[in-house]
């Protein structure tokens, strides 16, 4: 969850920073995905058009996890949240099989849903 303080609220990223969620989600396309521009125009008729980050910690779980159903044939539908204090989450546990075998594909998201209800 600790991606979510890339994503500057005004999509102004760093170069720097735009590489490594891209490394790191194997894609591009959270910049369409997390980002949306609204146009206004101002007294004077100019076009302004704004960056609008439109990412929760929900949105970001889903994205995440299809991106790992993109490399493993075993993802569990949903992650473990890891939170803070006051209750924000800081991690995101994610599991994910590389094994396609149908019963090892069942027993092992068993095992996983037990563990995330522990």
């Amino acid at each position: 969850m600790g991606l979510r303080r890339l994503l500057t609220r005004d999509g102004n990223i760093p170069q720097e920073w735009q590489d490594t969620l891209d490394r790191f989600l194997s894609t591009s396309d959270w910049r369409t995905e997390f980002y949306h521009s609204e146009v206004s125009v101002d007294l004077f008729g100019d076009a302004q058009v704004t960056n609008i980050r439109d990412v929760g910690a929900k949105k970001l779980e889903r994205f995440v996890l299809n991106q790992l159903s993109t490399i493993f044939p075993v993802v569990m539908d949903q992650g473990v949240a890891l939170t803070n204090s006051k209750g924000q989450a800081m991690y995101l546990l994610c599991f994910a099989s590389a094994n396609p075998s149908p019963k090892v594909k069942a027993l092992a998201l068993r095992l996983a849903r037990w563990a995330a209800k522990a």
